[in-house]
C-alpha cells in the first residue's frame, strides 16, 4: 500500500489487490456497552445522477439520530458489486445502471445500528456507478419506512453522510485515489487476515526467520553533517583566523558576533560567503596576540540553531546564558512535537544528538528532547498527486481568499478534509461546503441578535449544546479536528431545527449561540471574533473561558437490555433508564422473541445485570 506503487500499477494497467483496510470507530452512534459485536460484510454504492453532478443519499427515517448513508447492505455471500446494485434497486428503485467501479479498498467500521438495535463491526467495500436514467420500480413498504432517497451535491454529501469512513470513500471517489497507506487491518492476506498491519509485519518477519529465509535487522543511514554554509544568513561562526595562532575562539565578552547589514546577499562566485566582501566585518585582531587577523566568513547551517531552539524557548529573556538549568528542568522536555515527516530524519535527529551531549555535560536533566512526535498529513492536489509548481496543480490560498471564500473557510476545509495525520486530496467542492457552513453560523447569530428571547428554558437546546461541547472538547484533546468540526455542523443543524420550532423564544439561546462560537473559534478565528463582538463582548473570544459540559444533560432517557437464553442472545428490548429490575424482567418475559424461545419450558434462573443484560436459564 504505497502511493508510488499505485501510480506504477495504474500507469501499466496492473491489477491492484487491497490488503490493508482502515478502521473507524463511529462517533455519532458508537457501540453500546453490554451488546455483543456482530460482524458483517457490506457493500455500499455511490450512485451518480445521470445528467447532474448529484449523488444519491438515503435519509435514515427510522434512526433516533438524524443520519444519511449511501445505498448498501450486507453481501451475505453475494459478489459485493452485485450486492451493491441489488441494494440500489431495493432501497431506491433505480434499475438502469452503468458500469460498476470499486472506489477503494475495504474499511472496517464499528457502530451501533439503530434500526437493527445491535452493535456492528462491518467490513465495507465501496463502489460507484452512474445511472443511465431515473427509471424506477416500486420499493417495498418496509424500505419506505426506513429510508428516504434524496439527490444532493458533492458538498452536501461530505456534510451529511454518516461516518468518517463514508466521507473518506467519497473523497477517494472524487480524487480517484484507491490506496490506503496508513496503519490498518489485514485483508486478502491469507493467514495474516484480521491482524493489524503492525502485527502482520512482525509476524511476517518471524515466519521468514523460522523458515530461515530472512532475519530482522536494523539499518542506520547516517551522513556527515557539514555545519558551515557559504551564505549570509545563519548564525556567524565565532572563530578568528590568526596567521600565527590559527583558529582562535572569539572571547566570551565579545559575543555574540553580529551579522553586518549588507546590500548584496548573492554569493561571490569564488566559493566564499558574501561576508567575505565586507572588510569591516572580516578584518579584526587576534584575541591571543593582538595582531591583524580575519573572521570566519562562513555561517552555521540552520539546523545548528534549530537543534536547541526549544531550550531557548524555555528561557527566552536570559541575557547571561543560553538558558538556565533551573528553567529547563521546569519546562522541558517538550511534551508533544508536531511536524512533517521529513523532520524525523533531519531536525529531530540533530536535536537528539545535541540533547544527549548537553545531558552528558550536565546542562539538562533529560536525554530525549521530545516525549512524543506526531506527523501531520499532506494536502494533495485534487487529482491526488503532490502539489507541485512543475505539475501546475498548486492551490494558492491567496487566490481562494480573493475569490471570496475567506481565510476561515480554507482553514476549516484543511482541518475537515480528513484525519489530521493522514494525507488527503484537496476538494474544490469541500471548500464550498465549509463556506456555506460558516454562512449558516453567521445567519443564525444575526437572527438571534435581532430576536427577543422569552423566559422559558429549552431542554432540547441545553442537551444539544452540552453534547456538542463534550464531543468537540474531547476531539480537540485527541486532535480529532475533522470529527470536531463535524460535531459543530451537527450542532448548527440542530440549532436551525430548534429555531424553526420556537423562533429563538427560549431563554438559553444566548448560551447556545455563544457556546457554538467558542467551540468554533479555534477553527474559524476571524468570523467568530467578529460575531463575538457583535454579541456585545468587549474582550476577545480567544481569551474567553472554554465551555464545560454537564454529564447530567447527556444521560439517555432509555436503555437497551440484551436478552440471553441459555447463554445465547435471543432478543433485546428498550426500557426507561430508571426502570427497576422487576419491571425490566416483566418486559423481557412479555417480549415476543423471548416468548418464542421459552414457550413450553420452565425458567430455572433469572440474572439481571443492571442497564445491560437479562439472562434466562430454561429447561
Amino acid at each position: 500500500h504505497d502511493e508510488r506503487d499505485q501510480e506504477f500499477a495504474q500507469k501499466f494497467d496492473l491489477p491492484i489487490t487491497f490488503v490493508v483496510a482502515p478502521e473507524y470507530k463511529d462517533t455519532l452512534t458508537p457501540v453500546r456497552e453490554g451488546l455483543p459485536l456482530t460482524e458483517r460484510d457490506v457493500a455500499q454504492l455511490i450512485a451518480e445522477h445521470p445528467t447532474e453532478k448529484k449523488y444519491l443519499l438515503l435519509k435514515k427515517i427510522s434512526w433516533e439520530t438524524e443520519s444519511y448513508s449511501y445505498v448498501g447492505g450486507g453481501t451475505d455471500g453475494e459478489e459485493p458489486a452485485a450486492a451493491a446494485v441489488r441494494e440500489l434497486q431495493e432501497e431506491a428503485g433505480y434499475i438502469n445502471t452503468g458500469e460498476v467501479y470499486q472506489v477503494s479498498g475495504p474499511c472496517f467500521v464499528e457502530f451501533y445500528h439503530e434500526s437493527k438495535k445491535v452493535n456492528r463491526r462491518t467490513k465495507i467495500t465501496t463502489f460507484s456507478i452512474k445511472l443511465k436514467d431515473l427509471k424506477k420500480v416500486a420499493v417495498a413498504e418496509e424500505e419506505k419506512r426506513i429510508n428516504e432517497p434524496m439527490w444532493v451535491s458533492a458538498d452536501q454529501v461530505l456534510e451529511l453522510v454518516h461516518g468518517e469512513g463514508a466521507k473518506q470513500a467519497f473523497r477517494d471517489f472524487l480524487s480517484g485515489a484507491s490506496v490506503y497507506s496508513g496503519e490498518g487491518i489485514m485483508v486478502n492476506s491469507g493467514k495474516y487476515d484480521g491482524l493489524t498491519s503492525s502485527q502482520a509485519r512482525e509476524q511476517i518477519v518471524a515466519d521468514l526467520a523460522k523458515q530461515k529465509h530472512g532475519q530482522e535487522k536494523v539499518n542506520y543511514r547516517i551522513r556527515d553533517w557539514l555545519i558551515s554554509r557559504q551564505r549570509y544568513w545563519g548564525a556567524p561562526i565565532p572563530i578568528i583566523h590568526c596567521p600565527e595562532h590559527g583558529a582562535v575562539a572569539v572571547p566570551d565578552n565579545q559575543l555574540p558576533v553580529v551579522l553586518p547589514e549588507i546590500k548584496n546577499y548573492e554569493p561571490s562566485g569564488d566559493g566564499h560567503s558574501p561576508l567575505a566582501n565586507v572588510p569591516e566585518f572580516v578584518n579584526t585582531t587576534c584575541p591571543t596576540c593582538g595582531q591583524p587577523a580575519k573572521r570566519e566568513t562562513d555561517t552555521m547551517d540552520g539546523f545548528a540553531c534549530s537543534s536547541w531552539y526549544f531550550l531557548r524557548f524555555a528561557d527566552p529573556h536570559n541575557n547571561k546564558e543560553p538558558f538556565s538549568r533551573q528553567t529547563a528542568d521546569l519546562w522541558l522536555p517538550v511534551d508533544t512535537y508536531i511536524g512533517g515527516a521529513e523532520h524525523a530524519v533531519m531536525h529531530l535527529l540533530y536535536a537528539r544528538f545535541w540533547t544527549k551531549v548537553m545531558y552528558d555535560e550536565g546542562l539538562i536533566n533529560f536525554t530525549e528532547p521530545f516525549k512524543a512526535l506526531r506527523n501531520q498529513g499532506m494536502i494533495l492536489a485534487p487529482d491526488g498527486q503532490k502539489m507541485s509548481k512543475s505539475k501546475g496543480n498548486v492551490i494558492a490560498p491567496s487566490e481562494l481568499i480573493d475569490q471570496g471564500y475567506g481565510a476561515d473557510s480554507i482553514r476549516l476545509m484543511e482541518l475537515f478534509i480528513g484525519p489530521w495525520n493522514q494525507s488527503a486530496a484537496w476538494s474544490v467542492e469541500g471548500i464550498g461546503g465549509t463556506f456555506r457552513f460558516l454562512q449558516r453560523v453567521w445567519t443564525l447569530t444575526q437572527e438571534f441578535i435581532d430576536a427577543k428571547p422569552g423566559s422559558e428554558q429549552s431542554q432540547a437546546l441545553t442537551v444539544a449544546t452540552h453534547k456538542a461541547t463534550k464531543k468537540v472538547s474531547q476531539d480537540l484533546h485527541n486532535m480529532g479536528f475533522n470529527t470536531a468540526i463535524s460535531a459543530l455542523m451537527e450542532l448548527t443543524n440542530e440549532l436551525y431545527r430548534l429555531k424553526a420550532a420556537d423562533s429563538y423564544q427560549a431563554q438559553n439561546w444566548g448560551t447556545s449561540i455563544e457556546t457554538l462560537l467558542k467551540l468554533l473559534a479555534p477553527f474559524a478565528p476571524h468570523i467568530t471574533e467578529e460575531l463575538w463582538q457583535q454579541l456585545g463582548h468587549k474582550d476577545s473570544i480567544h481569551i474567553s473561558e472554554w465551555p464545560l459540559w454537564d454529564q447530567k444533560y447527556l444521560v439517555a432517557d432509555t436503555m437497551t437490555i440484551v436478552v440471553q437464553i441459555n447463554g445465547k442472545v435471543r432478543s433485546q428490548i428498550t426500557v426507561a433508564s430508571d426502570a427497576p429490575e422487576e419491571e425490566v424482567n416483566k418486559l423481557v418475559l412479555a417480549d415476543a422473541k423471548t416468548q418464542a424461545h421459552i414457550k413450553g419450558k420452565a425458567i430455572v434462573k433469572t440474572i439481571y445485570i443492571p442497564g445491560k443484560l437479562v439472562s434466562l436459564v430454561v429447561k
